[in-house]
């Protein structure tokens, strides 16, 4: 939707089209209308009447008795299988027929025969979900937002943290990596001390229970060199979250920032180095990758200092970046080149759904600027923040994270974080003045911003309006990188004194005030 004038076009040649007039509550913004209209097409007003509409147009009312009673019938022609056009010989009756159904258009297949269930409304599900967490949660639970807090041997501030944690995985696991370059892959329970305590709920019988919710790396714990990454990173690289990267099934941790300008996968399991990849013209200074089914393919992209961005396919069943070549063996070839900016890549994020890739630079003198690209590598477009931001002039982009809802959020080094939509325009802007954010994440949904920073406080903000919706218990010290579970029920941070808290957050109770 645009509201720019389209005066050329015209109607008639008396009537023409101008500028889209959108309703007050629309703010002027086409983006903030078509949020609103998405969600009133998920409020329970619909999802009330859903099942009668389906029952309508796909259901047992289309056709026969039920279609007459409720006014549902259209002309015979339009039905599948009303008639055989291949059976008919006269060519003017045939091109007729041919020409209503083309004119006309059919009826989609009936696909039901009874009734459609009707759709859980919101406050059920609610409703639902907390009888849930009531019953399989302990008093103390319920009463404190920190789930648990796991200090490391090492001592080592971590700088890297993912949860990949869904039950089907042969690992779920929170992964860490310290800044002596230590990783650990640390069990994940906490979904089998939920189960464990709703079937004790459900059977009155004494179950064995898992002690902690995160279990820690009993190698890394003893500093196993099958935990180190044995490698040295260039001196100059500096080692941060952008570092590492670790597969969605836990078996594998990609490392870049080495002298030879590659980046390497390891095996988490033995520590061993499993593949070498080779293309840019200088050290690789970020990996960053798309969303993925359990231990599923997905895009990777590095960044490096000679500006340039490579887009990447890891195969979930291969373990392995591909190219173009049927070895294994072969340097891959990269999916896409991405060019466009004059100094060192500093931050990306990628949407496959979108098929896009936002990325910035750390350059002398559009380091504020963010490149939006296409997965095939083609430039869309510049995002410049207007001057009716308020921003410092040596302002440069720290940050960024895609929504699925197909908006994209900033935060730059003066504390502003402005949200655009895909087609270059500023939905929002706010600044955050008490902190400086280490790390920011977008949830699933795409509606709530969570971030961290030197301030040891995690924030939940609505992403879309950039407004603050809640802050958790402040940590005694900063947060360098966090995480959601799969589940979307916990935030994990990595913490500069070696450790990793766990908090509980529940996206439910902040729906009712986004708009």
């Amino acid at each position: 939707m645009k509201t720019r004038s389209i005066s050329e076009s015209s109607l008639t040649k008396k009537d023409k089209v101008d500028d889209v007039t959108l309703p007050p509550w629309a703010e002027n913004s086409a983006e903030k209308f078509v949020r609103i209209n998405r969600k009133a097409l998920e409020s329970d007003i619909v999802s009330e009447k859903l099942n009668q509409w389906i029952d309508l147009i796909f259901g047992f009312k289309q056709k026969g008795e039920n279609a007459i009673a409720n006014c549902n019938v259209f002309y015979h022609l339009t039905y599948e299988n009303a008639v055989d056009i291949d059976s008919i010989k006269d060519s003017v009756d045939k091109n007729a027929i041919q020409e209503q159904i083309k004119h006309f258009g059919q009826t989609p297949c009936q696909l039901l025969a009874e009734p459609h269930p009707k759709r859980p409304l919101k406050h059920e599900i609610k409703s639902l979900q907390e009888k849930t967490v009531s019953e399989t949660a302990t008093p103390n639970s319920m009463q404190s937002e920190v789930l648990m807090v796991l200090k490391f041997v090492s001592n080592s501030p971590i700088c890297y943290v993912s949860a990949n944690t869904h039950p089907a995985l042969d690992t779920p696991a929170i992964s860490t990596v310290t800044r002596n370059q230590l990783f650990g892959i640390n069990r994940w329970r906490q979904d089998e001390i939920d189960r464990i305590r709703e079937e004790q709920a459900n059977t009155k019988k004494s179950l064995p229970v898992p002690e902690f919710p995160i279990d820690e790396d009993e190698l890394a714990k003893k500093c196993s060199i099958s935990r180190q990454i044995p490698e040295l990173l260039d001196q100059s690289h500096k080692l941060d979250k952008n570092t590492f990267l670790v597969a969605a099934d836990n078996n594998f941790i990609l490392v870049c920032g080495f002298w030879d300008r590659s980046f390497r996968v390891y095996s988490t399991g033995d520590g061993n180095l499993h593949q070498t990849v080779f293309g840019h013209l200088d050290i690789v200074t970020l990996l960053v990758r798309s969303e993925t089914y359990i231990g599923g393919d997905c895009y990777i992209i590095s960044g490096s200092r000679d500006g340039t961005l490579m887009l990447w396919y890891w195969n979930g069943r291969k373990h392995r970046i591909i190219g173009d070549s049927p070895r294994l063996d072969d340097n891959p070839s990269p999916r896409a080149f991405l060019t466009g900016h004059n100094g060192a890549i500093s931050s990306a994020s990628i949407c496959a759904e979108l098929g896009l890739i936002a990325s910035s630079s750390a350059s002398e003198t559009n380091s504020s600027d963010i490149l939006l690209h296409t997965i095939t590598g083609s430039l869309l477009r510049r995002l410049k923040v207007p001057l009716s931001v308020p921003m410092a002039a040596d302002a440069s982009v720290k940050h960024l994270e895609f929504s699925n809802e197909g908006f994209l959020v900033a935060n730059y080094s003066d504390g502003v974080f402005v949200s655009w939509s895909i087609n270059g325009q500023v939905i929002r802007h706010s600044r955050l003045r008490n902190d400086s954010i280490n790390s920011m994440k977008i949830n699933t949904e795409g509606n709530f911003l969570i971030m961290g920073g030197q301030s040891g406080e995690v924030r939940v903000w609505d992403a879309f309006n950039l407004e603050p919706l809640r802050t958790f218990p402040q940590c005694d010290t900063s947060i360098n990188d966090l995480a959601l579970t799969h589940d979307q029920k916990y935030i994990i941070t990595a913490m500069q004194s070696g450790s990793v808290v766990a908090f509980r957050v529940n996206f439910n109770k902040f729906k009712d005030v986004l708009l």
